[in-house]
């Protein structure tokens, strides 16, 4: 496969883990609410496919790698936020 694959492949991740961010914060009082655990799973295999995509030396790339690191460490600061605010 082309390295540009991978690093689509990649920011569609980042796509997926925002998505389930954005679902999941309405939702914290029913099973929707469970969905941020997507970015556990899908946020280091996008991180891994940006590695990858690392060969042409794009700095998409390293974008793409930072971005899914950010959303699979992401939890924290959420829950920190949910503890703060009480949602």
């Amino acid at each position: 496969m082309k390295s540009k694959t991978f690093l689509y492949l990649s920011f569609f991740a980042i796509l997926i883990g925002i998505t389930s961010w954005i679902i999941a914060i309405p939702n914290t009082h029913n099973s929707l609410g469970t969905i941020w655990m997507l970015t556990w799973f899908i946020n280091p295999l996008g991180a891994l496919l940006g590695f990858i995509s690392l060969k042409n030396k794009n700095a998409l790339s390293m974008t793409a790698i930072i971005l899914n690191f950010i959303l699979t460490i992401s939890f924290g600061p959420i829950w920190f936020l949910g503890d703060v605010f009480g949602f």
